[in-house]
């Protein structure tokens, strides 16, 4: 079973498969939060419109253009499955900035027998509109696999275990190197066989796993992920 949940300030939409079971848009003009800088209206769009469908149809479902992509996508369903005895997965959009900084773009936790995929859409929107994704199809091809990436990492986490750091700047290291090594093998494997187009960011990581020797011990992997995190 899966679930999208928005949640605003002024409206609510909760999903499980197809079917619809809650919605407001009697309000959706108002300003809603990320310093009033996108209204509800077009957080509401970018997540109903764009976002919605293409984590649920495309991503979770298998229905990605890219047979690479559907592939390791379902592993990591299919091992989450095994894992956590088939959770309801449940991918909640979040009409703020992350607590801890605006270029962080998606986050996950496991609560209550849940899987939760979590989407800042402010962030989203941000990179969205910054790249050129609106208006040049290229840009927004681009941004589409920065999505896989971001839904594989998360993922990783959860596969791995790799969940609640407790804040402890030790354990974010362990968790997001190892992490990031286990997405970063996708990432190659993608550039591969489908000559994947990278986000800038992710293009990052791979060069800097590529430049450590593969190596999650490496101070040059280690430093990058400190970078990448800004952990002392």
């Amino acid at each position: 079973m899966i679930a999208l949940v928005l949640t605003l300030s002024v409206v609510g939409l909760a999903i499980v498969g197809k079917q619809q079971l809650s919605q407001s848009k009697s309000e959706l003009s108002s300003p809603t939060t990320g310093e009033g800088k996108y209204t509800a209206k077009e957080i509401y769009e970018f997540w109903d419109m764009y976002l919605k469908v293409f984590i649920q149809e495309e991503l979770h479902e298998g229905m990605h253009p890219s047979s690479t992509v559907n592939e390791v996508t379902q592993e990591r369903i299919r091992s989450i499955n095994e894992r956590y005895d088939n959770p309801k997965f449940e991918f909640w959009g979040f009409d703020r900035y992350h607590i801890a900084s605006r270029d962080v773009f998606l986050s996950m936790a496991y609560r209550g027998g849940s899987v939760q995929i979590q989407f800042f859409i402010p962030a989203l929107m941000d990179e969205f509109y910054a790249t050129g994704a609106d208006r040049d199809p290229v840009q927004r091809h681009i941004f589409d696999n920065f999505l896989v990436i971001g839904y594989l990492h998360e993922l990783d986490h959860i596969v791995l275990g790799y969940i609640d750091t407790g804040n402890i700047p030790e354990v974010l290291l362990a968790y997001e190197s190892a992490t990031w090594a286990k997405t970063v093998q996708s990432i190659e494997l993608l550039v591969t066989k489908d000559a994947f187009a990278l986000h800038s960011l992710d293009q990052s990581f791979l060069d800097a796993w590529i430049h450590s020797g593969k190596d999650i011990t490496s101070d040059v992997w280690l430093n990058w992920i400190r970078y990448v995190y800004t952990i002392p």
